[in-house]
């Protein structure tokens, strides 16, 4: 199991521009700390196991492919 408790220590909503959230995702990618693969997703406290897995996967990808400019 992969937690990464402590490394999205704000939820979505406290980050100050989407860029900076983006970032904070690519980094996880990019340490191995984050993987398509993870057991457990924690946001605002709150544990997302399992079944929601592909539902956040969907989720990042579609983030990466906008176009926010």
């Amino acid at each position: 199991k992969i937690n990464t408790t402590n490394k999205f220590d704000q939820s979505f909503e406290n980050y100050n521009n989407f860029n900076e959230y983006i970032a904070k995702i690519e980094k996880l990618e990019s340490s191995k700390m984050f993987s398509t693969d993870m057991q457990i997703f924690e946001i605002n406290n709150s544990n997302i196991v399992n079944k929601e897995n592909t539902r956040i996967e969907n989720f990042i990808v579609k983030i990466k492919e906008t176009n926010f400019e």
